[in-house]
């Protein structure tokens, strides 16, 4: 079985995720867009005998291909995408791929003059995933903790797309809550160059991945837009809350974040008093 992974971060920790638990036992080779490759490395997975990852340069400039974007499908970035993808597998028109999504997959198909298949279509990408890696159902999913003034949540505001960003208008409500309860927090922001800047009462900064999953690793609950850190805390099994703009969008819900009821949108904030029930 052989799968090109050409998407986005969350997108890649999310496969890697079912990647993990599947019980299939042939072998599986991951083709995987080396932007990608440090957040791997950060990781530090420990994956089945049987799942082989070889990193590619297919060229790719904005955390995932172009040519599956909206705002960038016009650019020349895509055009110098698809020909480094082009050329990757013109040798190779004889094998079968897989790709992680339907979209955009039967004009990539005829682009790249190779037969792709895709693995997700609708519904929960999670539970897509799982079904299609054969990973056994648990029969819990919800992580336990307990919050006290002894706990430390992390709240994650950003994301790659703007209209996912929590706003302060939201992070104030949050904060409220968590000092009505005691509970220490910090607001952890994506920041090159942190060590120069100011310091913000109870911000904390990360530069890259490595910084990120120690951040995650340590926090006892995570607070965050649908972004990255949610699949990372849902990868750690680490109990965690995803905030949504307008609408939950229940297709790119963790299946923590499901079980437990931990979700909301920025306008609903007020439901996190649950988790110190």
């Amino acid at each position: 079985m052989n799968i090109v992974v050409l998407r986005s971060y969350g997108d890649y920790v999310l496969l890697l995720n079912s990647l993990r638990n599947t019980t299939i036992k042939q072998p599986i080779h991951l083709i995987v867009s080396n932007h990608l490759q440090l957040l791997h490395e950060a990781l530090e997975l420990d994956l089945p005998i049987n799942i082989h990852i070889s990193f590619a340069n297919f060229k790719i400039q904005n955390g995932i291909l172009s040519f599956f974007t909206n705002k960038h499908f016009f650019s020349l970035g895509t055009i110098k995408e698809l020909i480094s993808l082009r050329q990757y597998f013109k040798s190779k028109k004889n094998e079968n791929y897989f790709i992680e999504h339907r979209q955009k997959s039967l004009s990539l198909q005829f682009f790249l003059g190779i037969k792709l298949k895709f693995i997700y279509h609708k519904n929960n990408v999670y539970n897509c995933f799982n079904n299609f890696f054969e990973v056994q159902p648990f029969l819990n999913q919800k992580p336990s903790f307990t919050l006290n003034s002894s706990s430390t949540v992390i709240i994650f505001p950003d994301s790659r797309k703007k209209n996912k960003t929590i706003g302060e208008k939201t992070i104030s409500t949050l904060v409220m809550a968590l000092n009505q309860k005691v509970v220490q927090y910090k607001i952890a922001k994506f920041s090159a160059g942190i060590e120069n800047k100011k310091a913000i009462f109870n911000e904390i900064g990360y530069s890259n991945f490595t910084d990120l999953v120690e951040i995650i690793k340590k926090a006892d609950f995570i607070i965050s837009s649908d972004s990255l850190p949610v699949h990372i805390a849902e990868l750690y099994h680490k109990p965690h809350w995803t905030l949504y703009n307008h609408k939950i969008n229940t297709n790119w819900l963790t299946p923590s974040s499901s079980s437990s009821n931990f979700y909301s949108t920025f306008e609903q904030t007020n439901l996190i008093n649950i988790i110190f029930n």
